[in-house]
């Protein structure tokens, strides 16, 4: 799906051990041989960056515009909380050649309202998946899914228009 950088980043209701994880202690070899398997699986062959992040807000203010520049940033939170409704990816403005950055909350979702406006602030907007709150693992890779497939569009689109 064209991945370029996995960021792990602390949010509020972030289990404490998470980042004592084996896959997340340096060297991080463990996570490196994880993703060097899935991109076998999926025939891909570049390795994502990985970054840490233990603080959401300095890694916002601090690290995410050098990480991260010139993307169109989402963030996944259920339908529910948002007021007024949140679009659906496809109707999400895409430039060809677009990149998207892709904010996944923890399994109890993001802090409403400090994170979620924090997030709004660093030009974060919501997306959604419908009203169900998913294991993060399902809606990262719905959410990867749906970008990647308007991001083809995209471009689909600027072709048609040569």
């Amino acid at each position: 799906m064209g991945v370029a950088n996995v960021i792990f980043c602390n949010a509020n209701k972030v289990q404490q051990d998470y980042f004592g994880s084996h896959l997340l202690r340096p060297p991080m070899s463990k996570m490196r041989q994880a993703l060097k398997e899935g991109l076998e699986q999926a025939g891909e062959t570049y390795l994502p960056k990985v970054h840490v992040a233990k603080r959401l807000k300095y890694f916002l203010e601090e690290q995410l515009d050098q990480i991260c520049p010139d993307t169109i940033r989402m963030v996944g939170h259920p339908q529910k909380s948002w007021l007024p409704p949140l679009p659906p990816m496809r109707d999400v403005q895409v430039p060809p050649n677009g990149r998207i950055l892709v904010g996944v909350g923890p399994e109890a979702g993001w802090q409403d309202p400090y994170e979620l406006e924090l997030l709004g602030e660093h030009g974060f907007q919501g997306i959604s998946l419908g009203p169900r709150t998913y294991r993060t693992e399902v809606a990262l890779i719905s959410l990867l899914a749906l970008a990647n497939e308007r991001l083809e569009m995209a471009d689909l689109q600027e072709k048609g228009r040569r």
